[in-house]
């Protein structure tokens, strides 16, 4: 490696190792966050309308992969120079995401920290440009190497990429189409004899009814997917029909709309007739017959767009 004229000597090279050490460890903690609230750094890419929702599942780890392997491999000093170069050309690809998000109005949690931290697109800028002067500044400094075989290398990899996946395994392949069960007999009572539901129109044309619990982390991150679904396909939002368990809810919201449709609340013993205790449950409803059903895990984006648009 090329000597560089900044931090020479024992100090210099101590602080050049503790730089190391530093910049690394910040990007594993930023991808052990993001997949801790894996969930919410999905919908939040899947937002924006670049790729579908079920790509948003296998890119949101990719990148996770990405920021564990690179920073693991320069905390440990296998080709920390070739990471440090991938680091700074990945942030750079962060920041041109960032600009975009700001450029078009996005303000809410940009999901970079994940579960660590709530930051702004703007205010993730101003950290990225701190994290790149510091990758620039380690191009110039004796890094510390571990020359290890190429094998080494390779492991560390495949290792990292599979734990995060055993972990985290995307949605799509973890789970297939299956049939929710509900109450039918006491949904037709509530939406045709009388109160909550019975300007709720579900048994008439095509419906997409949900039920769901603001107080359930499921059913608030199937309400989110519902809402970027809902936008990216122009959808109607008066076609989603809302059911809520009128339980309070204390959990603080975190800038990612949700879907809001036409609103039902109803107490809580009746919605857990009605779902059997399953929480969320929503259905595809023509003219009264269910045609699919899904949870949080399983929703079909496509399926629920053609459904509606034919």
């Amino acid at each position: 490696m090329t000597r560089s004229r900044f931090l020479v000597g024992k100090p210099g090279r101590v602080a050049a190792v503790v730089l190391q050490a530093a910049v690394a460890l910040w990007f594993v903690a930023s991808a052990v966050g993001k997949l801790i609230d894996i969930d919410s750094f999905e919908v939040y890419f899947f937002s924006f309308g670049f790729v579908s929702l079920s790509a948003s599942f296998l890119i949101a780890r990719l990148v996770i992969v990405a920021e564990l392997v690179l920073g693991v491999l320069l905390l440990s000093g296998i080709a920390p120079r070739k990471a440090t170069v991938l680091l700074l050309l990945l942030i750079i690809v962060f920041c041109c995401f960032l600009c975009y998000a700001e450029w078009i109005g996005r303000s809410d949690d940009c999901h970079c920290m994940g579960a660590l931290a709530s930051l702004p697109p703007l205010l993730s800028l101003l950290k990225n440009a701190v994290l790149i002067v510091l990758l620039l500044l380690l191009l110039r400094v004796r890094l510390y190497a571990w020359h290890s075989p190429w094998y080494v290398l390779l492991l560390v990899i495949v290792v990292l990429t599979v734990s995060v996946f055993a972990i985290s395994l995307p949605d799509n392949w973890m789970f297939g189409k299956d049939n929710e069960t509900y109450n039918s007999e006491l949904l037709a009572v509530m939406a045709e004899e009388g109160e909550p539901l019975q300007d709720a129109d579900i048994f008439e044309g095509r419906k997409v009814v949900v039920m769901a619990s603001e107080g359930c982390g499921n059913c608030r991150m199937a309400l989110k997917k519902l809402k970027a679904i809902v936008e990216r396909h122009d959808l109607d939002e008066d076609d989603f029909v809302v059911i809520l368990a009128s339980q309070k809810s204390n959990v603080v919201d975190d800038g990612v709309p949700m879907l809001q449709g036409r609103k039902y609340v109803i107490n809580n013993s009746d919605f857990l007739q009605l779902t059997y205790g399953a929480r969320p449950i929503i259905l595809l409803m023509d003219d009264g017959d269910t045609v699919a059903s899904y949870h949080a895990r399983n929703i079909d984006e496509n399926e629920i767009a053609q459904f509606l648009k034919q």
